[in-house]
């Protein structure tokens, strides 16, 4: 594996040489490409599928441990904490008999990042449902339904691909608007597609714990404290999970081989909770307090303790949204999102999209995913162009960072630029996954699940760290593929107020940049900002 060159505040002329090795590499000639096998479906009864980290969002195996951000709290974490002291998390909701506890959790967790912020909303979970597997238009597809003789409610789905729907603006929408079917009829209406969307997904961060992993459970509590309640997935099944679950204790603990196949809500922990309290005690105490969807008559008015040392339980992304009056407009190639990842063989990639402007407008942020905590980024971008992402007007650095969990991230450009009606613009990203070998996030088609992507030539175009010539990545290397990568409009004149949304105050907040990263080349960067 390649030592990291960059991210280490000591190694100067390392970082210098990776500023150089981004925008003037030594050679024309890609490096070969590799995939990463992306999501594997493993579909089961209980309505959630595969997780984003078994080749997708968040490996395990690779995810950097220990590090330090300024998004973390520097106090010690607390023994216990509970987000239902403070009023954090919204009501306790009833899937009734549909498989669309991945829609509740994943719901709840962005309700509870809005409380957070002191904003109170109730989505919709069947408007979510609905348009992950149905189409709104030809730039909007579906998810492929795994099973196309159910109702849309019963083909189960997974924070991949809420978090795919939600990064598109589809949603989400208030209850009011889409409201659940209930019994005893439970009669699903269409919607329309026209309901208002109030809020826009800004992050959806995660952490994979597991039992076998204990040294995340701090990263997991973080998130948890900072950015509101998080999704975790176990085995749980509706009927039979009495075999596992103490009624007098509101206590849960699997201790099978089965798969996940439920998803819930994290929304605290007690380190102390007694491993007495479990049918099946296990080797040590503690658990994590989680949300279910399954009505106030379960457990403690919908609530239980989950053990730590669960063997199926996994977790979690946490969501974060803004208020929808933050941006204008979103260009995009990804209504699907992340479907595989490419790489160079090594941590370092470049990618880029190429869109047309729809109007005279300011571009004001962008969006790809991550694999891994402390991915570092450098986005660049280029107007007027004639060709490819670097044909036209250099603007040079319009943002750099580093994001400290993996997941989906939308980072704010602290370098705007204007664009034109009908004139084409690139956004471009560098970016370095700490020991992970396929930084480049791709949509493409995949039998059985994302079967309607679809890309176009002169779109997305991907590059290695070492070479200057961009290629087209549904040409030379993936047909029908694009870059996850979104640029966001911002409004004309001034923009509206962001009422509940996070500029580093309450909340789950990206908080800008980490200038030290580049500390070894920022010397050339300013001269080079100052060519401009």
């Amino acid at each position: 594996m390649r030592k990291e060159l960059v991210f280490k505040g000591s190694s100067l002329f390392g970082g210098l040489l990776f500023c150089l090795s981004l925008f003037f590499p030594s050679s024309g000639i890609a490096r070969e490409v590799f995939w990463d096998p992306g999501i594997l479906e493993n579909a089961s009864a209980g309505g959630f599928e595969t997780p984003w980290n078994s080749g997708g969002l968040v490996p395990a195996a690779s995810f950097r441990k220990g590090s330090e951000s300024g998004l973390l709290r520097k106090d010690a974490l607390p023994l216990s904490f509970d987000l239902r002291t403070s009023g954090m998390v919204s009501s306790v909701k009833n899937q009734g008999k549909f498989d669309t506890c991945w829609a509740f959790a994943a719901l709840g967790a962005l309700e509870s990042s809005l409380m957070l912020q002191g904003a109170s909303w109730n989505f919709s979970e069947l408007y979510l449902a609905y348009y992950t597997y149905g189409d709104f238009d030809a730039q909007e597809p579906g998810f492929t339904k795994p099973f196309p003789e159910r109702n849309v409610l019963d083909q189960m789905g997974s924070d991949q691909k809420a978090v795919a729907v939600l990064a598109r603006w589809r949603g989400p929408v208030a209850e009011s608007e889409v409201p659940y079917p209930a019994p005893p009829l439970y009669v699903i209406f269409d919607p329309s597609g026209n309901e208002p969307v109030p809020v826009h997904l800004q992050q959806a961060w995660s952490v994979p714990w597991k039992a076998s992993l204990p040294e995340l459970a701090p990263k997991l509590k973080e998130l948890i404290r900072t950015c509101g309640g998080s999704t975790a997935h176990l085995y749980m099944p509706m009927e039979g999970y009495e075999a596992w679950f103490n009624e007098n204790t509101r206590a849960y603990r699997y201790n099978g081989e089965n798969a996940s196949n439920h998803a819930v809500l994290l929304v605290g922990w007690d380190d102390s909770y007694g491993a007495e309290n479990f049918l099946d005690p296990p080797e040590g105490d503690g658990a994590w307090i989680a949300k279910n969807s399954w009505g106030e008559n379960f457990g403690e008015n919908g609530f239980f303790y989950i053990s730590y040392y669960d063997t199926s339980l996994w977790g979690g992304t946490a969501y974060r949204g803004e208020s929808a009056v933050n941006y204008s407009g979103v260009y995009q190639y990804d209504p699907l999102g992340v479907i595989s990842r490419m790489g160079f063989g090594g941590s370092r990639g470049q990618f880029a999209n190429v869109f047309t402007a729809r109007q005279d407008e300011t571009i004001v942020a962008a969006s790809f995913y991550t694999p891994v905590g402390e991915s570092a980024y450098v986005i660049r971008g280029s107007r007027k162009l004639s060709g490819d992402p670097s044909s036209g007007t250099d603007l040079g650095v319009l943002a750099k960072g580093t994001l400290p969990y993996g997941g989906y991230s939308t980072v704010p450009l602290e370098k705007t630029f204007s664009v034109k009606e009908g004139e084409k613009f690139s956004l471009q990203v560098a970016l370095e996954t700490p020991e992970y070998s396929y930084p480049v996030p791709v949509e493409e088609p995949r039998e059985g699940y994302s079967d309607k992507a679809s890309a176009e030539p002169g779109q997305s175009y991907v590059r290695s760290e070492d070479a200057h010539a961009w290629e087209d990545l549904a040409v030379r290397h993936k047909k029908n593929g694009n870059v996850c990568l979104k640029a966001f409009a911002g409004w004309k004149g001034t923009p509206p107020p962001l009422p509940g949304a996070s500029t580093g105050g309450g909340g789950c907040s990206l908080g800008g940049g980490n200038s030290l990263i580049f500390l070894g080349g920022l010397f050339f960067l300013l001269v080079l900002d100052r060519r401009k």
